[in-house]
């Protein structure tokens, strides 16, 4: 049995403000041959909304999602930094509890007074 649903969703989040999770990745990773190869690293939070959605309500879900000061966010439009070298994309893999995923997914239910059926889902990375 086959299932079609429309296509998913990306909206992305970044800070428009110095970014503390960053600093802490760049440290992590800044060890041996590393240490002065990484210049920078921005960070950006990525929902994939798994449901079909006017683009009015996928406004209303970004708003949402992003703080009006201090983020900013974008819906199916990449927002890259600059320039970079290296792009890695992390995400959990199906069947692993994605906590931030199943509030997200909550969220949009109150916010536009909608269920998500079987096949929808909202998925981070």
């Amino acid at each position: 049995m086959l299932f079609l649903i429309g296509m998913a969703t990306r909206i992305e989040i970044r800070s428009n403000v110095f970014d503390t999770r960053a600093v802490v990745l760049k440290k992590k990773l800044a060890v041996g041959s590393l240490e002065k190869k990484i210049s920078d690293i921005s960070l950006t939070d990525v929902y994939t909304v798994d449901k079909d959605f006017s683009s009015t309500d996928l406004k209303r879900i970004g708003e949402m999602l992003a703080h009006p000061v201090t983020q900013q966010f974008s819906i199916n439009v990449p927002l890259s930094p600059q320039k970079f070298t290296y792009a890695f994309e992390i995400g959990f893999l199906p069947g692993v509890t994605d906590n931030i995923a199943t509030t997200t997914r909550e969220m949009i239910e109150e916010l536009l007074k909608v269920k998500f059926e079987d096949r929808e889902n909202v998925y981070t990375s």
